[in-house]
């Protein structure tokens, strides 16, 4: 019986300790949550419905005004894509410029190192109606007083600016004034314009086709 005993416990004695079960890490499970924030975030941030809620908004304010657009796309690193554009200035019910598609491919880090650097810019068929009633007041009023107002900022010197080509087709301007019980409109139109690299201290190529029609009693 002492010797069934002591084999026993000579074999318990001799059987594998059991191993600890490791705990899982965290890590795998925190880090994939930030990274599917992160996409998510930048979705919600490169669509449309963000620049058209969000970007337009804070623009058409900085301009004094609302600006809006039917369709609009971007990827905020290179580029901006914007169809029936249109801004109405504060005060007023009628816009002041719309245009049918507006495109910009631009270098968003050469812009936050201090250098407005676009690739292309197109402009197709923009309208333009500035007009000033015999009051003295102008549908543009608010857009000159928004531009005037001081910012509190202080200017480190001129824009750095490198535009490759700049592109406008298709656009109408007009001035219609009323004064003394008469009304008078100058109106041009501008079938194409073309700029071949606008930068600081370099020459610029402009190429550009007009008409000029004026409409008075």
């Amino acid at each position: 019986m002492n010797l069934f005993f002591s084999i026993n416990s000579r074999l318990m004695a001799d059987a594998p300790a059991p191993t600890p079960q490791k705990k899982k890490s965290k890590w795998p499970f925190l880090l994939g949550g930030v990274a599917a924030l992160l996409v998510a975030g930048w979705l919600f941030v490169s669509s449309g419905f963000f620049l058209r809620t969000f970007v337009l908004p804070k623009a058409g304010e900085a301009l004094g005004g609302e600006l809006q657009a039917d369709e609009a796309g971007w990827s905020p690193l290179s580029s901006v894509r914007l169809a029936k554009l249109r801004f109405v200035p504060s005060g007023q019910t009628e816009p002041l410029f719309t245009a049918e598609e507006f495109n910009v491919e631009h270098n968003l880090f050469a812009i936050i190192g201090g250098t407005i650097q676009l690739s292309k810019v197109s402009l197709a068929k923009p309208v333009i109606r500035l007009a000033k009633g015999a009051d003295g007041k102008a549908n543009y009023d608010a857009v000159i007083a928004q531009l005037s107002a001081p910012t509190g900022e202080t200017s480190a010197g001129p824009a750095q600016v490198n535009i490759a080509n700049i592109t406008v087709s298709g656009a109408d301007f007009s001035m219609t004034t009323t004064a003394g019980g008469q009304t008078e409109t100058l109106a041009v139109q501008l079938p194409e314009l073309t700029i071949d690299r606008l930068a600081n201290g370099q020459p610029t190529q402009v190429k550009l086709t007009t008409a000029l029609q004026s409409t008075a009693p």
